[in-house]
């Protein structure tokens, strides 16, 4: 009989349990939150960085110096700025999905140090108000690659403008060492 009664007992709770919780007031479903942006995130931080030590040798190169390239077969350090912002534009309007052609960059349009800054700077505010367009689930969105038959994630795309930066910021240093001086980011 024993036996017999703490099995009834817990038939009984667990009908009880069963009746209350339809008897419950349903909650309202949740509101959906923010869309999740840890990858904007991680680009926009990644872009910050690399592309305030571009503009700060930018701004700190010697405009006399504009024109130096180490040797006749690469480009001036002002062409090296100006190429920068080009592919800047070029990525960041495939990256977006845009149609027509991406903003050009002429270099007889940008012959001073102040113009080509200034160009540099508009480029990267581009990048950054593109990166803040983005949440995880477009970023993760295939659109077609710029300079091949194939699909690639806009992530992608942004991850190959923050690299480009990084790599011409490795290129600039040399253009600093040569002209014996120590890039502002050393510096510190």
């Amino acid at each position: 009989m024993f036996r017999v009664l703490p099995r009834a007992a817990l038939i009984v709770v667990v009908a009880i349990g069963v009746w209350m919780s339809g008897c419950q007031r349903a909650e309202p479903p949740a509101e959906p939150g923010p869309a999740s942006t840890l990858l904007a995130e991680d680009l926009q931080n990644a872009w910050n960085r690399e592309s305030s030590k571009l503009m700060e040798m930018a701004e700190d190169f010697p405009e006399d110096k504009y024109d130096y390239r180490p040797n006749p077969k690469v480009r001036t350090f002002g062409d090296q700025l100006l190429h920068v912002a080009g592919a800047n534009y070029f990525l960041v309007h495939a990256a977006r999905g845009q149609e027509g052609e991406p903003r050009r960059l002429a270099h007889e349009d940008y012959r001073t140090k102040a113009a080509i800054v200034e160009a540099l700077r508009e480029s990267f505010a581009e990048v950054s108000k593109a990166i803040q367009e983005m949440d995880d689930a477009r970023l993760q969105e295939q659109v077609k690659h710029p300079f091949a038959d194939r699909q690639v994630t806009r992530y992608g795309l942004f991850l190959s403008v923050v690299t480009n930066a990084a790599e011409h910021y490795g290129q600039l240093v040399v253009y600093y060492r040569n002209n014996g001086m120590v890039p502002p980011a050393s510096r510190r």
